[in-house]
């Protein structure tokens, strides 16, 4: 017996997976722009602060996500600091 409706639903699935595969998550794709900003000795604190401001957690305070921002301001080379900012009008 030949059940169609089997076939279409795991066929989607597999199209929704196969997506969602190829996918760069967000703190890859923010990283592989950025990475150059800082040295080798500081690249893997920078990306602890990138993965973070990601996905940071529900308790979270303003406070903390601009102390990750001046966290990795401090990180990068003196002539890229200012390309981190924590607002868009440059602060």
């Amino acid at each position: 017996m030949f059940n169609i409706t089997n076939i279409q639903s795991t066929a989607r699935h597999q199209s929704i997976s196969n997506e969602a595969s190829t996918e760069v998550p967000l703190k890859e794709e923010i990283w592989n722009k950025i990475s150059a900003f800082f040295s080798s000795e500081h690249q893997v604190e920078a990306q602890s602060c990138i993965a973070y401001l990601c996905h940071p957690p529900e308790t979270a305070s303003p406070e903390e996500i601009k102390s990750k921002f001046e966290c990795l301001r401090m990180l990068a080379f003196p002539a890229y600091a200012d390309n981190i900012q924590y607002s868009r009008g440059g602060a």
